[in-house]
C-alpha cells in the first residue's frame, strides 16, 4: 500500500497589476491618502483611477502599494 503524502500548493499570479475589488460593495482596496507606509490604513473606495487604488503582483505575492506603473 502506498502512502499518501499530502501536498499543499500555493496560488500563483501571472506578474503584472491588479484592482483589488470587494465583490460585496464593489469598491476596490484603496490605501489611505495614497500613504505606502507599512501599517497605513486600507479602506473600500470607488474607481477613480486613481495609482493607490493599484497592487502589482509576482508569482506568488500581491504588493498593494502606491503604483507607479503607468496603467
Amino acid at each position: 500500500m502506498a502512502s499518501s503524502t499530502p501536498t499543499t500548493s500555493q496560488p500563483t499570479f501571472a506578474s503584472g497589476v491588479y484592482k483589488l475589488k470587494n465583490v460585496a460593495t464593489g469598491t476596490l482596496l484603496d490605501l489611505w491618502n495614497g500613504e505606502t507606509n507599512e501599517g497605513t490604513i486600507i479602506q473600500g473606495h470607488g474607481d477613480n483611477g486613481a495609482t493607490n487604488l493599484k497592487a502589482r503582483a509576482g508569482a506568488q505575492h500581491i504588493t498593494h502599494r502606491k503604483c507607479q506603473c503607468g496603467h
